[in-house]
């Protein structure tokens, strides 16, 4: 019984932060599509990203 609570509890914090941070993420991306100047930096944000995980894939 206890471990079917702590599964129930574990499933229920769960559903609340991944709602909080979806509606988080939603507001952050409709703010970012209003700012024309986003677009530029967001391709160099992505491009400095995959420049990283590629150095590091190939120091592994």
């Amino acid at each position: 019984m206890q471990l079917l609570a702590l599964g129930g509890t574990f499933a229920v914090i769960g559903l609340v932060i991944d709602s909080v941070i979806g509606i988080m993420a939603g507001h952050v991306g409709r703010r970012l599509t209003e700012w024309p100047k986003a677009g530029p930096w967001l391709n160099r944000f992505a491009g400095m990203v995959l420049l990283g995980l590629a150095v590091r894939t190939a120091l592994v």
